[in-house]
């Protein structure tokens, strides 16, 4: 395993190192349907909102940097992104150092709010933490191939489990659902309890590993 510790690292300012562009605001009356993906100032699924069939903005192997929690986000495919959300290129961009490259700018999230949000202009001059070459440079190539031998141990580790769980599988044949016969109910008539829940305040939110759904469709 490449070592981190073994690397000069050193700080640089965003748009020293790529060219800093944002999205275009996109009326909801104007979206078509398609598969475009459409990226906007979402901290999670990739910053995905949905798929749209309007022309794309931005090339693939780029980042996306949304504005509230300063969440970055590699893009593998051509994408529309919305008004608010900065887009990061350069010519070394891959999949694997971008990667990298992405969870170095989310350790800058905690400074960021509803309140402070990460504009294109803020983006800019926030700072970018990386290791370097002999040349003092971002050393793209040792980005790359640590997030490789990441990504390969994760697969491993994965395989391993697989294996493991198929071979504790017992094979039992089920009848097809359009064998079955079909019948609607009330839900009343199924569940005992149907309650709402209740509201919570982002004031009042802590943090802890307890699942919070809310009315999202995703």
């Amino acid at each position: 395993m490449l070592s981190l510790e073994n690397k000069k690292w050193k700080d640089f300012k965003i748009d020293t190192l790529f060219e800093v562009d944002k999205g275009i605001y996109l009326k909801q009356n104007l979206i078509i349907q398609g598969n475009v993906p459409y990226i906007t100032a979402k901290a999670v699924s990739n910053g995905l909102n949905e798929f749209i069939g309007n022309k794309t903005l931005f090339n693939k192997n780029s980042i996306t940097v949304e504005k509230v929690k300063l969440t970055a986000f590699y893009q593998p495919k051509d994408y529309y992104c919305s008004h608010d959300v900065s887009v990061l290129k350069n010519e070394f961009l891959n999949k694997e150092n971008s990667l990298f490259i992405c969870s170095m700018i989310n350790r800058q999230g905690y400074k960021y709010s509803y309140g402070r949000q990460a504009q294109m202009n803020v983006i800019k001059r926030e700072t970018l933490f990386c290791p370097i070459n002999e040349a003092n440079k971002p050393d793209y190539k040792y980005m790359e191939e640590y997030t490789k031998l990441l990504i390969d141990k994760k697969l491993e580790d994965y395989k391993k489990y697989a294996k493991k769980a198929l071979a504790n599988l017992e094979y039992k044949k089920i009848e097809p659902l359009e064998n079955k016969e079909w019948e609607e109910f009330f839900l009343t008539e199924i569940f005992s309890t149907i309650q709402r829940g209740r509201r919570l305040t982002k004031s009042n939110q802590k943090s802890g590993n307890i699942p919070y759904i809310s009315s999202t469709s995703m």
